[in-house]
Parts: structure tokens; C-alpha cells; sequence
């Protein structure tokens, strides 16, 4: 199967947001059939197996370089040792500039931290979706100096 490298980005989340660990950027391959592909098969139950399994391998691969990054950080909830990462990622495989980002977030491994940590993450990740829609549905003028409800205008071929 042929395979492109992309880059990947790995942010480590502590209690007070990003935790004072630099983010780390890297290369990652990824099959080729993943990027840009249009949202009909995105939703495809086979696309989003594979693209689970593509995102399993990332995780073991960097899984013992998070580890041992973050180990002498505490759980981000209850302050205890942090011995389990939560690995959350956001894929943006759609774009011309594919990436994929990663959250690492260091937890004590009580389920109720790790509940924790998914909520705080998903409403990030709602917080950051409606802030870009509000941009998008309040017409954000382009470079240009048009503004017409889309990112950028027809003119430089970039819409919603």
C-alpha cells in the first residue's frame, strides 16, 4: 500500500492546558488513499477502520517517547503520579497541507480522571469548531478585502 509522510504534531496537555514540555513535530506516514479524501467516504465504515488502525500505529510508535516525556508530571485531575497517557487525536487529513495533531494527557488511570480528561479535550474541541464557524458564518473578510460569508472569497478559490 503506498504510504506519504505527513506532519505530525504532539502536544503534551497538563492541568494548566499545555504542560511546560516542548511540543514535538515529526513525520508520520500515512496511506495515501487517507488524505483528502471527500466526506462521503470519510464516513465509510472501512475508511474510519483504517484510519483507527493508521492512528493505533502512530500511538505504539511514540507511546514509550510520551512515557517517559511526561512521567515525572502529575495526573492532570487529581494531582496523584501519573502513571497512564490518554492520547487524543484531532485529524486534519482532508487538507492540502495534511497533519495529524496529537494531545497527550498524563493521568493516574482511575477511570474517573480518564473521564475527565475526555470531556476537557471534547470541549476543546467544541469550543474551537464554534469559534471557527462563528468566524466563517460572520464573513470573515479574505486578503483581498471581500467579504461574503466564506473564509475566503470565490475569487481566490477557497470557501467555507
Amino acid at each position: 500500500m503506498a504510504t506519504q509522510n505527513i506532519l505530525l504534531h504532539i502536544n503534551y496537555r497538563g492541568s494548566e492546558g499545555v504542560m511546560n514540555i516542548p511540543s514535538w513535530d515529526g513525520a508520520a506516514s500515512v496511506p495515501t488513499n487517507l488524505l483528502r479524501a471527500p466526506l462521503e467516504v470519510r464516513e465509510t465504515p472501512e475508511y474510519k477502520a483504517q484510519l483507527r488502525s493508521t492512528l493505533l500505529d502512530i500511538e505504539s510508535e511514540h507511546r514509550p517517547q510520551c512515557k517517559q516525556t511526561v512521567s515525572r508530571h502529575p495526573c492532570m485531575f487529581c494531582s496523584s503520579k501519573a502513571t497512564d497517557l490518554l492520547f487524543r487525536p484531532e485529524c486534519l487529513l482532508h487538507l492540502d497541507a495534511s497533519q495529524i495533531r496529537i494531545n497527550v494527557y498524563a493521568t493516574c488511570g482511575s477511570r474517573s480522571c480518564k473521564r475527565k480528561v475526555i470531556a476537557a479535550h471534547e470541549a476543546m474541541i467544541e469550543m474551537t469548531t464554534a469559534h471557527l464557524q462563528s468566524k466563517i458564518s460572520n464573513g470573515t473578510p479574505c486578503h483581498c478585502g471581500r467579504k461574503d460569508g466564506a473564509m475566503r472569497c470565490a475569487r481566490c478559490r477557497v470557501t467555507r
